[in-house]
């Protein structure tokens, strides 16, 4: 007799036998659907993810120190290589990902991000996935706190975050790369220098929770669970050790919507969601008014405690910006947004 195969829940409260979790989704962590066929590696701490380097003769085992992160994409997990005793962030994607043409790996490798490349295979069901080997960062922007860039309260610490930003987005144009998905979110700040010693990465993972797949809705014992579902889905909530302090380490991340191909749209100007996802004419209004779009860029940096007091310097952050963010490509004027951060930082001298 053919045992019976369960689904997974899309809710827990959906009236029908399947698999779920022992806690209440959230947005700490992936949704267990994101492991069905095609999707996410059902990864658990301390498995040992190996493969042959993409880019070298080299090959690799990581063991799984602990989750660092997940998305729309992948799951990201500190590892610790067996053999050197480096650590790297293992960007995990997902099943559909696999090629060795995958934009987000060819990107990485441009700019200089990624460190090694490989295919490990999950052994219970002999699927493959990409893992992408990169060095590990510290808090986003959020997780430090949103009151930070409220605490850049002086031109020096503005232009400090400022120049390391600015300096990578202009190597992305001078790539033609496109983010895709710039945001305070991801942006993050530099590992502090003790942020993998055994204390520290207590610290990072003690409040770390564990959802357990289980099925309910079934009398009895239950079956075994399917080998693409994990165990249990970790619920992250620390990020490493942060060095907050030297602003030169902050960096971009999260490249799974980049793209290195022409594209004319990704750019529009609002000033909420509804006019976002509302009157598409106010949009296309923005989209021909240069004084509207750097109007809406000021009331979106105003708040910082020094610049919404400093007119002059206002300006040059909204044109610096503005000469970035244009609509049309062939607009964006990478030089001029440098020249107008050495204005700003001629005032801090």
């Amino acid at each position: 007799m053919a045992q019976v195969q369960y689904p997974v829940k899309r809710r827990k409260w959906d009236d029908y036998p399947g698999w779920t979790t022992s806690l209440a989704d959230g947005p700490e962590s992936e949704m267990l659907r994101e492991y069905e066929e095609g999707g996410l590696c059902p990864i658990v701490i301390d498995d040992v993810l190996s493969g042959d380097d993409l880019f070298s003769p080299q090959s690799y085992s990581f063991k799984i120190i602990g989750k660092l992160g997940w998305g729309s994409y992948s799951t990201v997990w500190l590892g610790k290589e067996l053999q050197s005793g480096r650590f790297l962030a293992l960007k995990v994607l997902r099943r559909e990902h696999i090629t060795r043409d995958n934009v987000e790996m060819r990107i990485l490798k441009t700019l200089g991000k990624l460190q090694l490349a490989f295919f490990y295979t999950h052994q219970p069901t002999q699927d493959q996935f990409l893992c992408l080997g990169l060095l590990p960062l510290g808090a986003t922007f959020p997780e430090n706190g949103e009151e930070y860039l409220v605490r850049l309260s002086d031109l020096p610490s503005i232009t400090t975050v400022i120049r390391p930003l600015l300096t990578k987005v202009l190597n992305f144009h001078k790539h033609g790369i496109c983010h895709g998905d710039l945001s305070h979110s991801n942006i993050a700040f530099g590992v502090h220098p003790d942020a993998f010693t055994s204390e520290a990465l207590q610290e990072t993972f003690q409040e770390d929770s564990k959802s357990y797949i289980k099925l309910v809705g079934v009398p009895g014992a239950p079956p075994p669970r399917p080998a693409n579902l994990p165990e249990y889905i970790v619920f992250h909530r620390n990020p490493l050790k942060t060095n907050s302090t030297d602003l030169s380490l902050v960096d971009i991340i999260e490249f799974g919507k980049a793209f290195d191909t022409p594209k004319k749209d990704g750019i529009a100007y609002a000033l909420n969601l509804e006019h976002l996802f509302g009157d598409e004419s106010i949009i296309e209004q923005y989209c021909g008014d240069d004084n509207a779009q750097v109007a809406i860029i000021e009331n979106f940096i105003r708040w910082n405690t020094f610049l919404k007091d400093s007119a002059k310097h206002r300006a040059l952050a909204c044109q610096l910006i503005h000469a970035l963010l244009q609509v049309d490509p062939e607009r964006r004027d990478p030089e001029k947004a440098m020249q107008l951060l050495c204005q700003l930082e001629a005032d801090t001298k």
